[in-house]
């Protein structure tokens, strides 16, 4: 039996969709409303793929452990620049954080992560530009970077090559879904084509095209991180362990060090009014740098910025993921959705393709 799949969404998750689809062998049609994929999150974020997500045994933090390795083989099939680095969780000379990272440290190695404790010079040697002697570290493995937009413009390569075919620069005003024998229906400017099924990982238009289709999706917010890019020499993302507490809206920043030798230092995070908000200023790069002197010692000089804001379900700490018919839902798409990306994929094709 022939089979079609729309995918709406040219961000990490719709790509990673498209890519699943054409494995299983259906025709492929992305649809975006902007010229380029990566419009949202996806094309404007730090680029970390997680190995740890608080609180760790929810479904967001199982997500980003498993899919975590599939990044190596996904790499090498697209052709794009992966770095494997350690994750530091360093703490200062002080009594409270020294047991707050004992504790850390007790509870990951119980759930299976590969963690150690270790001395400040593991710090220095891996991060030599820092002018700070913390007390030590947790040392977390498997981590890892990549440049978000190099990803996606070889999945869209990749996606090419396939023959999956795109539809850039296309707004999806609606979809109407039929029983399961009669597909789903995706009506935009190109006007009204039908599919055997589709996925949605619109960003912000999840939960317009989800209404449209009779579902009621989550209250959402919107919530953006300015990104500072430095040069400094490092080789292992670093974070503070605090023993103060932060809010609960997001899982905090670090030191970066990109593939490409360029080193991220934040995100910060501010509730917005704009789901596509990618704008910064000159001051607010110099305050996602500033957060970053209790590691470093000093501010190191802002060579250039990033923004970008994340769609966040605001009822519960989860991706929201829903099915009608044979149309599948994906939204709110936050930390770490960029690593959960192919197993959310997975899961959303093989869901809306069913026994076919």
């Amino acid at each position: 039996m022939s089979k079609s799949v729309a995918v709406v969404g040219a961000g990490i998750v719709g790509l990673m969709a498209a890519l699943e689809a054409s494995r299983a062998g259906a025709k492929v049609e992305v649809y975006d409303e902007a010229r380029q994929p990566g419009r949202g999150a996806s094309g404007h974020n730090a680029g970390v793929i997680h190995v740890l997500q608080p609180p760790f045994l929810n479904r967001k933090a199982r997500l980003a452990r498993r899919a975590n390795r599939l990044f190596d083989g996904l790499a090498e099939e697209a052709g794009f620049s992966l770095r494997r680095q350690p994750a530091l969780l360093v703490y200062r000379n002080k009594a409270s954080e020294k047991a707050l990272a004992l504790a850390a440290a007790s509870l990951l190695r119980m759930l299976a992560y590969k963690v150690k404790i270790v001395g400040p010079g593991v710090f220095r040697d891996l991060c030599p530009d820092s002018e700070i002697r913390p007390g030590g570290a947790v040392y977390v493995e498997g981590y890892a970077t990549v440049n978000p937009v190099e990803v996606l413009e070889a999945l869209r390569g990749l996606l090419e090559s396939r023959g999956v075919e795109f539809h850039l620069g296309v707004r999806v005003d609606s979809l109407r879904v039929g029983p399961p024998g009669e597909g789903v229906e995706i009506r935009s400017e190109l006007g009204e084509r039908r599919y055997t099924a589709a996925v949605v990982a619109a960003g912000p238009d999840t939960m317009r095209l989800a209404r449209s289709a009779g579902l009621h999706p989550p209250r959402v917010g919107f919530y953006k991180g300015v990104m500072a890019v430095a040069r400094l020499n490092c080789d292992a993302i670093a974070a503070e362990i605090r023993s103060s507490r932060r809010t609960r809206k997001t899982k905090g920043g670090g030191v970066i060090p990109w593939p490409d030798g360029r080193v991220i230092l934040g995100p910060t995070f501010a509730r917005v009014s704009d789901p596509w908000d990618t704008s910064f200023t000159r001051e607010e790069l110099v305050e996602a740098a500033e957060a970053y002197r209790g590691i470093l010692g000093f501010t190191p000089e802002v060579r250039e910025g990033l923004a970008g804001t994340r769609v966040k379900n605001e009822e519960k700490d989860d991706f929201y993921t829903a099915r009608r018919g044979r149309a599948v839902f994906l939204g709110a798409i936050d930390s770490p959705g960029f690593t959960a990306s192919p197993l959310l994929a997975r899961w959303a094709v093989t869901t809306a393709l069913g026994d076919l």
